[in-house]
């Protein structure tokens, strides 16, 4: 994480006080209709939304096309 962190331009005077850290359960591919409508629906559950930021590391991991 703390790799992650320093490539976004974290340092230890930031503060994470807003920060949440959602590991996804298995998904269908994110470039798909069902993988999209699940997506959206873990983030409703976590009341993310417009304005909000979510990083999702290693696209080749969530992606069936190119």
């Amino acid at each position: 994480m703390a790799e992650r962190f320093t490539s976004l331009g974290v340092t230890a005077a930031d503060t994470l006080d807003r920060f949440i850290m959602i590991h996804l359960l298995p998904l269908a591919p994110l470039d798909t209709a069902t993988g999209a409508a699940e997506l959206a629906d873990n983030l409703d559950v976590w009341d993310r939304g417009s304005g909000d930021v979510v990083i999702i590391d290693s696209f080749q991991r969530v992606i069936v096309g190119g």
